[in-house]
């Protein structure tokens, strides 16, 4: 989760104009934060924080990441406080245990999820797993939300799931 968060984030900043060389020096903050993040270190959290203040005496706020305080107490930050709760949590760990019937779609030129690491991700720890009955759809022209780059249309892939749905669930008989 923190390599996902750390690709969102430097990604965002590249799309608003921040220059590489200034995203090359406050990366080590960004990945300290989110290490904080995932740990259950309060000291680890309250370290970062004091960073972060100094940090914005030489960087603009709006590169930087947010304080714990600011995440727990700006309302318009409310929606991506359980993204960083859950960055606790281990996804490749729970791979290696699940068993059931799944489909994972991803667009080829997603910003937030990096696709190229998710789907070798899905495979590796499928084949831990022993599960192959799953599917991944990479969707061309796709970044994370369903909406082809090129041409600004959204992309109807409900008839994707659908049809994975028709031909994996309903197919078999399964609610």
């Amino acid at each position: 989760m923190v390599d996902d968060r750390l690709y969102a984030q430097l990604n965002g900043l590249r799309d608003r104009g921040t220059g590489e060389q200034v995203i090359g020096e406050i990366t080590p903050l960004s990945e300290q934060s989110l290490a904080a993040w995932a740990s259950t270190d309060l000291k680890a959290l309250d370290r970062i924080n004091r960073d972060i203040v100094e940090w914005r005496k030489k960087y603009p706020r709006a590169i930087l990441p947010f304080t714990t305080q600011e995440m727990e107490t700006r309302p318009e930050l409310e929606a991506l406080s359980s993204t960083w709760r859950s960055l606790r949590s281990e996804y490749l760990t729970e791979l290696t245990r699940f068993r059931k019937r799944w489909l994972a779609a991803f667009g080829a030129l997603d910003r937030v999820v990096p696709t190229e690491a998710g789907v070798k991700n899905i495979v590796r720890y499928m084949g831990i797993s022993g599960n192959k009955d799953y599917a991944v759809a990479v969707i061309p022209r796709c970044g994370h939300t369903p909406v082809d780059l090129e041409t600004k249309q959204r992309v109807l892939f409900e008839n994707l799931t659908l049809n994975w749905i028709d031909e994996n669930v309903v197919a078999l008989g399964e609610p």
